[in-house]
């Protein structure tokens, strides 16, 4: 869905599973030397994902680079910039959703294969007409190592976690997500139950 042309940055899922040797990810414009900067930290026996925007380098690419260790690398792309894009406007983060409270849905664990769809627009600041928001989203008391995938209500799931969480842990990540059918966004629960917080700090007009 990224534009073959006038894109300047792209946003980015990174995650980093298995890895075998403490380190961290670097993520940077193509064709430029590797910077000393990180993206995440890992360490063997957790998987670990971080939203990035990364400047786009030579050819339209960006380059990445893992400092120890032998890991698997998943990079999902969730939006882009342009000179005619939309725009961006902060909130007073507010929560929309704590399955352990009930707010935003029923209480409970979300179960293995599950979903849960969750209003966006109209609430918490949230401008009725945006076009997508920025949550900060927390999963927490897996019953087993999972993922959660936060996309727009009305289309097909796709193939990508916004974060991933070890069995017993708690993990958060921020996510950008498209304004689905109904002002609405999904999160769905790979394996096991798991309990989802999502706090709203922004959205784009």
């Amino acid at each position: 869905g990224v534009p073959a042309s006038g894109v300047d940055a792209v946003v980015l899922n990174v995650a980093a599973l298995r890895p075998t040797l403490p380190g961290f990810m670097t993520v940077w414009p193509a064709g430029l030397g590797l910077p000393d900067v990180s993206n995440l930290n890992y360490d063997p026996g957790r998987n670990v994902a971080n939203l990035v925007v990364c400047k786009l380098g030579a050819g339209g690419a960006v380059s990445l680079a893992a400092s120890a260790g032998d890991v698997d690398v998943i990079a999902d792309v969730v939006g882009c910039f342009t000179n005619d894009g939309a725009s961006v406007a902060p909130v007073v983060p507010a929560r929309l959703l704590d399955t352990r409270h009930g707010i935003g849905a029923r209480a409970g664990l979300v179960g293995p294969d599950s979903e849960i769809e969750l209003g966006v627009v109209g609430i918490g600041g949230v401008d009725p007409a945006a076009t997508a928001v920025v949550l900060n989203v927390t999963a927490t008391g897996p019953t087993e190592e999972t993922f959660v995938t936060v996309y727009p209500s009305g289309v097909a799931r796709p193939d990508a976690s916004s974060l991933n969480v070890a069995q017993g842990g708690t993990i958060a990540n921020l996510v950008v997500a498209k304004v689905g059918a109904g002002g609405k966004v999904r999160l769905y629960n790979h394996g096991g139950g798991v309990h989802l917080i999502a706090d709203v700090t922004g959205f784009f007009v």
